[in-house]
């Protein structure tokens, strides 16, 4: 390790971590595809059942104008509900999956060096390159490192100061060749 370029973070992947990334998860993917796929279907629908009432509104009986009233209403509140649902079940899968693995909850270390990262759970080391992450994403209070098939979940808790968080935000990002996609709250000064 040379003190002066590598960064050592230690991290524990528990349910507060696992909630973290579900909401980022949810925030840079999901929310994505659902938007462009499942919204406009249910706006549309909702949009149409509108209309229909409006221009039947004499001619449509009392319970058919209340039902769809309560269509419509509820189209618009499926979207907050169901990123809700989805975050939770992403946390409770990641959860059990580690549980499953002994792995629950994990002392994460990670070491990041010049051309890569090791990351060390129990007695298992992973390395990774740079160029492997995908995507890196900011919350307030956590980063992560998106991969193809994962995430590196680093609390901001982790760091002893503004400071050295600001330079692991320079450091990856240089390394990384991207920005942080910034959730929530301010954007990463690195």
């Amino acid at each position: 390790m040379h003190a002066e370029t590598d960064i050592l973070i230690k991290s524990t992947y528990d349910e507060p971590a696992y909630r973290a990334m579900a909401k980022a998860t949810w925030k840079l993917f999901q929310k994505h595809r659902m938007e462009v796929m499942a919204y406009p279907a249910l706006f549309s629908i909702a949009a149409i059942i509108v209309i229909l009432l409006i221009f039947n509104w004499n001619t449509s009986p009392l319970p058919v104008r209340i039902g769809g009233i309560a269509f419509a209403i509820l189209q618009f509140a499926v979207i907050p509900l169901g990123a809700m649902r989805a975050q939770r079940k992403t946390c409770r899968k990641a959860i059990r999956d580690a549980k499953r693995k002994g792995e629950y909850p994990a002392q994460v270390e990670f070491l990041f060096q010049g051309d890569r990262i090791r990351a060390k759970v129990g007695d298992t080391t992973a390395t990774a390159r740079y160029k492997e992450i995908t995507h890196l994403a900011a919350l307030p209070q956590w980063r992560f490192l998106y991969f193809s098939q994962g995430a590196y979940i680093i609390p901001v808790s982790a760091f002893s100061s503004p400071e050295e968080l600001d330079r692991f935000d320079g450091f990856i990002t240089q390394k990384c060749g991207m920005p942080f996609v910034v959730l929530e709250g301010n954007v990463p000064k690195g």
